[in-house]
C-alpha cells in the first residue's frame, strides 16, 4: 500500500514539474534567441566569457573570488570543448530551470502546499523582475540561491533525514556557501540564527561545517574584499550611492510584493525562510545608520530581499487563491492564471523588450535606478545593437591599425576588447596617463555620445573612423 502510494504521489507530481521545466526554459531562452548571436548580461560578456577563453591569464584573479562556478564552467569545456559563448548562456538557462525546481519543492515540503498550488509559486516567483536581473548576469548568485532552496527543502524542513540525504544536504550548503560571498555570508547567518532557534544535532553540524568552509574561502579572497569595501566606503562621497534613488529601487523591486508578502510570511510557521529575508532586509537599509556602510552594496541587498520576498508573496497569494470567493471565480487554476498574468507580461515585458526602446518595470524610474542594473535584460555592458557596433568597429582596428598598439577604451567594454581585439593591447581611460608620461602613441574607442573626452595631454589628437555609435581617434606625439 506504501509503494502504491508513493507511486502515486510520484505520477500526480511528474506533469506539474515537467511543464514547470518546459516553461522556465522557454522563459530564460527567449531572450537568448532575440539577442542572438550577441550574448546578454554584463558580467557574461565582461567576465565569464573572457575569463573562460583566457582562463590561465585569469586564474591568479579568479582564485581570488570565489571560484567555484567558474571552475564548474572551466571543467565543462575542457570535457565537451564548447565555445565559452555557447557554454555560458546555456549554463544560464540551466541554473534558471533548476532555480524554479527548487521553488517548487520549497512550496511542497516548506509551505505544505498540494502540486498546484506548488506549481503557481515557482511561476510567479521565476516571473519577477529582480530575478530575471539576477539570472541576466549573475549567475554565481543564481547557483548559490538554487543551491540554498535545496538545502532548506529537502533537510531543513524535516525532524528526521537519512544519513544520504544529510550528507546531500551538507553539499548543497557548502555549494551554495562558495559559490558567492553575499549569498554565502547570508547563508550562514541563517544556519547559524537557525540552529540558535533549534538547537538541534543536524543543524548544528550543517552550521558549523558551512561557517567553517566559507571563513576559509573569505580568508582566500581577503585581500579582494579589501579592496571592494575600499572602492565602496567612499561612496557616500561620490554620485554611485543616493538614498532617494535607493529608495525607488526598494519601491520598484519590492513595492508590489509587500501586502501580498505579509500574508505569506504571517501564515509560514517554519522560521528557516524568514530568517534571510529579515536579513536582506536589514542590508538593504544599514545606510540609514551611517552613510560607510554603503560598502556593503545595499542594491544587491535589495534585489536579494525581493527575491525571498517574492516567495512569501507567491505563499500569500495561494492563501487568497484558497478562498473561493477570491475574484469572484470558482476554479482554483483559473483563478491562479489570472492572478499569474500581470506578474507574467511585468516580467516577459522585461526579459524581451529592446533595450533602446524599453518597455519594463524599470523603464519609468531609469533616471534613478538605472545605475544598478539593466533597463531590459536585451543588453550586455552596452545595447544588443551597440555591441554589433562595437564589434565592427574593433574588426575596423584590428585591420586599420598596427599590431602591437594600443587601444584606449570604456572600462565597461573590456569584455568585448579583450575577444575581439588582436595583437594589440587595451588601457581604460583612466589609464592615459602613464601613456602619455611615456609620449606613447595611442588609439582611443569612444562612443559617439559620449559627453566627455579622455585626458590626451599635448598630443595631437585626429579621427581616423566613424563607426555606427562609435567612434576611433589616433593620438599622436611629436617625438
Amino acid at each position: 500500500m506504501q509503494y502504491h502510494a508513493t507511486t502515486k504521489a510520484v505520477s500526480e507530481k511528474s506533469p506539474w514539474l515537467l511543464i514547470l521545466i518546459l516553461v522556465a526554459c522557454s522563459v530564460r531562452l527567449t531572450p537568448e534567441i532575440i539577442a542572438y548571436p550577441i550574448p546578454i548580461g554584463y558580467d557574461v560578456i565582461n567576465y565569464y566569457i573572457p575569463v573562460l577563453t583566457n582562463f590561465e591569464n585569469h586564474w591568479s584573479i579568479v582564485s581570488t573570488q570565489f571560484p567555484l562556478y567558474v571552475l564548474i564552467l572551466h571543467f565543462v569545456s575542457s570535457i565537451t570543448t564548447l565555445a565559452p559563448k555557447i557554454l555560458v548562456p546555456a549554463a544560464g538557462i540551466l541554473i534558471y530551470v533548476l532555480f524554479s525546481v527548487s521553488v517548487y519543492y520549497l512550496g511542497r515540503r516548506l509551505f505544505k502546499l498540494d502540486n498546484s498550488s506548488s506549481f503557481f509559486l515557482s511561476l510567479f516567483v521565476i516571473f519577477q523582475s529582480s530575478l530575471l536581473r539576477t539570472t541576466w548576469d549573475l549567475q554565481k548568485d543564481m547557483l548559490a540561491l538554487t543551491a540554498m532552496f535545496f538545502a532548506i527543502s529537502l533537510g531543513l524542513t524535516s525532524k528526521d533525514i537519512s544519513r544520504g540525504i544529510f550528507f546531500l544536504v551538507l553539499g548543497l550548503c557548502i555549494v551554495s556557501v562558495l559559490s558567492d560571498r553575499m549569498y554565502g555570508l547570508l547563508f550562514v547567518a541563517t544556519l547559524i540564527v537557525y540552529t540558535i532557534i533549534k538547537r538541534t544535532k543536524k543543524e548544528i553540524i550543517l552550521s558549523a561545517v558551512t561557517s567553517i568552509i566559507f571563513s576559509i574561502a573569505v580568508a582566500q579572497g581577503s585581500v579582494q574584499i579589501q579592496s571592494n569595501v575600499h572602492i565602496f566606503s567612499g561612496a557616500a562621497s561620490n554620485s554611485y550611492y543616493n538614498q532617494i534613488d535607493l529608495i525607488f529601487l526598494f519601491l520598484v523591486t519590492s513595492g508590489i510584493l509587500i501586502p501580498f508578502g505579509i500574508i505569506g510570511f504571517v501564515n509560514v510557521r517554519e522560521s528557516i525562510l524568514k530568517i534571510p529575508l529579515l536579513l536582506s532586509f536589514i542590508g538593504s537599509f544599514l545606510w540609514f545608520i551611517h552613510p560607510t556602510f554603503f560598502a556593503i552594496i545595499p542594491d544587491r541587498w535589495m534585489i536579494i530581499f525581493s527575491i525571498f520576498l517574492s516567495v512569501f508573496s507567491g505563499y500569500g497569494i495561494v492563501i487568497l487563491l484558497w478562498k473561493r470567493s477570491a475574484f469572484g471565480i470558482k476554479c482554483k487554476i483559473f483563478r491562479m492564471i489570472v492572478a499569474l498574468v500581470p506578474f507574467v507580461i511585468i516580467g516577459m515585458l522585461f526579459a524581451v523588450s529592446n533595450s533602446d526602446r524599453p518597455i519594463s518595470l524599470f523603464a519609468p524610474f531609469h533616471y534613478y535606478i538605472g545605475q544598478f542594473g539593466p533597463i531590459t535584460m536585451q543588453a550586455n555592458s552596452i545595447s544588443i545593437s551597440a555591441s554589433k557596433s562595437i564589434i565592427s568597429a574593433i574588426s575596423w582596428v584590428n585591420q586599420n591599425t598596427p599590431q602591437g598598439s594600443s587601444i584606449v577604451i570604456d572600462k565597461h567594454w573590456r569584455g568585448w576588447t579583450e575577444l575581439e581585439l588582436k595583437n594589440r593591447s587595451f588601457f581604460y581611460y583612466e589609464d592615459t596617463t602613464n601613456l602619455i608620461a611615456r609620449h606613447q602613441n595611442y588609439y582611443i574607442l569612444m562612443s559617439s555620445s559620449s559627453s566627455s573626452f579622455p585626458n590626451s595631454g599635448s598630443a595631437k589628437v585626429q579621427l581616423l573612423h566613424k563607426e555606427d555609435g562609435f567612434l576611433i581617434y589616433e593620438t599622436l606625439f611629436n617625438k
